[in-house]
């Protein structure tokens, strides 16, 4: 109100709301995934309500989603801006990175008399993947490499494969005879 000399003018309210901002953070299933198919899903964790929120899911910068969550999400930098009540809050970037599934190479057969000195060593050779490997081969066992090679020396009579084969980042190969 105002007032001047005896004068008052009448009180005037007005009210004042401040918005909700609609901060949140990228929540994902995992971090990454193996060989070409990503199961990893994102979505977002607030304090907020959002669930009458708009979303901008960007990865690598270009637009991928106006959902509330992004599946199968694959390798790229994720960012998500949520507009709430007319206030936008841009995230965090969220990375998901995609490792390759481990694979291998086999080498050196030959046959050999019992007394035989001069044996081919069987190499395997991991083509794909992060080290350390652990695998299975189905004459000398369980086994882990920290290198990309493993060769057994003086092999003895079999087929060699590997039955399974997974990687540092918990990659798995698919069985298969190499």
């Amino acid at each position: 109100s105002q007032a001047s000399d005896e004068c008052e003018s009448e009180r005037a309210e007005i009210e004042v709301v401040v918005k909700a901002k609609p901060e949140a953070t990228i929540a994902s299933t995992a971090d990454s995934y193996c060989g070409e198919s990503s199961a990893v899903k994102l979505s977002l964790s607030s304090d907020v309500d959002l669930t009458s929120a708009t979303y901008s899911w960007k990865k690598d910068a270009a637009e991928t989603a106006t959902t509330s969550a992004v599946t199968n999400a694959e390798a790229g930098e994720y960012t998500c801006v949520v507009t709430l009540d007319g206030c936008s809050y841009m995230t965090e970037a969220k990375t998901i990175t995609q490792n390759e599934s481990p694979a291998y190479t086999i080498s050196g057969d030959g046959s050999y008399c019992p007394e035989s000195e001069s044996k081919t060593p069987v190499v395997i050779t991991f083509t794909a993947g992060k080290a350390p490997f652990t695998f299975t081969e189905n004459v000398t066992g369980a086994n882990t490499s920290t290198e990309n090679t493993f060769t057994i020396i003086n092999p003895s009579g079999g087929v060699y494969k590997l039955t399974s084969l997974t990687d540092d980042n918990g990659c798995e190969m698919t069985a298969t005879a190499a």
